[in-house]
Protein backbone atom coordinates (compact mmCIF):
# COMPACT_ATOMS: atom_id res chain seq x y z
CA UNK A 1 0.00 0.00 0.00
CA UNK A 2 1.26 3.48 -0.89
CA UNK A 3 1.74 5.65 2.22
CA UNK A 4 1.90 9.23 0.90
CA UNK A 5 2.27 10.84 4.34
CA UNK A 6 5.26 8.66 5.22
CA UNK A 7 6.92 9.30 1.86
CA UNK A 8 6.48 13.07 2.11
CA UNK A 9 7.78 13.17 5.69
CA UNK A 10 10.84 11.11 4.85
CA UNK A 11 11.83 12.87 1.64
CA UNK A 12 10.70 16.43 2.49
CA UNK A 13 9.51 16.72 -1.12
CA UNK A 14 6.14 18.03 -2.19
CA UNK A 15 4.00 15.95 -4.54
CA UNK A 16 1.07 16.70 -6.83
CA UNK A 17 -1.76 14.38 -5.87
CA UNK A 18 -5.43 13.79 -6.59
CA UNK A 19 -7.51 12.30 -3.78
CA UNK A 20 -11.18 11.42 -3.34
CA UNK A 21 -12.17 11.67 0.30
CA UNK A 22 -14.97 12.92 2.52
CA UNK A 23 -14.79 16.15 4.53
CA UNK A 24 -15.16 15.57 8.28
CA UNK A 25 -14.50 18.89 10.01
CA UNK A 26 -13.54 22.33 8.84
CA UNK A 27 -12.52 25.84 9.78
CA UNK A 28 -12.33 29.11 7.87
CA UNK A 29 -9.76 31.82 8.52
CA UNK A 30 -9.40 35.24 6.93
CA UNK A 31 -5.92 36.70 6.52
CA UNK A 32 -4.93 40.35 6.93
CA UNK A 33 -4.61 40.65 3.16
CA UNK A 34 -8.19 39.47 2.63
CA UNK A 35 -7.44 35.94 1.45
CA UNK A 36 -9.41 33.09 2.98
CA UNK A 37 -7.93 29.81 4.22
CA UNK A 38 -10.22 26.79 4.47
CA UNK A 39 -8.88 23.85 6.52
CA UNK A 40 -10.59 20.46 6.48
CA UNK A 41 -10.00 17.06 7.95
CA UNK A 42 -10.69 14.64 5.13
CA UNK A 43 -10.97 10.85 5.32
CA UNK A 44 -11.44 7.73 3.23
CA UNK A 45 -12.36 5.84 6.44
CA UNK A 46 -8.96 4.11 6.54
CA UNK A 47 -6.89 7.25 7.19
CA UNK A 48 -7.36 11.01 7.62
CA UNK A 49 -5.34 14.07 6.64
CA UNK A 50 -5.68 17.83 6.98
CA UNK A 51 -6.33 19.79 3.78
CA UNK A 52 -5.78 23.53 3.37
CA UNK A 53 -7.36 25.54 0.59
CA UNK A 54 -6.15 29.08 -0.05
CA UNK A 55 -8.72 31.23 -1.83
CA UNK A 56 -8.95 34.80 -3.03
CA UNK A 57 -11.69 36.90 -1.48
CA UNK A 58 -13.83 36.63 -4.64
CA UNK A 59 -13.61 32.80 -4.69
CA UNK A 60 -14.35 32.36 -0.98
CA UNK A 61 -18.15 32.67 -1.31
CA UNK A 62 -18.24 29.91 -3.94
CA UNK A 63 -16.20 27.60 -1.72
CA UNK A 64 -18.36 28.40 1.32
CA UNK A 65 -21.46 27.34 -0.62
CA UNK A 66 -20.00 24.11 -2.01
CA UNK A 67 -17.68 22.79 0.75
CA UNK A 68 -19.76 21.05 3.43
CA UNK A 69 -19.05 18.52 6.14
CA UNK A 70 -19.91 15.03 4.91
CA UNK A 71 -19.56 15.99 1.27
CA UNK A 72 -17.33 13.84 -0.94
CA UNK A 73 -14.41 15.80 -2.39
CA UNK A 74 -12.11 15.18 -5.32
CA UNK A 75 -9.06 17.30 -4.55
CA UNK A 76 -6.02 17.95 -6.74
CA UNK A 77 -3.04 19.84 -5.44
CA UNK A 78 0.31 19.75 -3.75
CA UNK A 79 0.79 17.40 -0.81
CA UNK A 80 3.40 18.62 1.64
CA UNK A 81 4.38 17.86 5.21
CA UNK A 82 3.26 20.86 7.26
Amino acid sequence: MFDLAKEIKETKVTKNVTIWWMAQAGFVFKTKTGKVIFTFSITDYTDSIRMKLFAEKEEADLFRKTLRIGKTLVVHGIAAYD
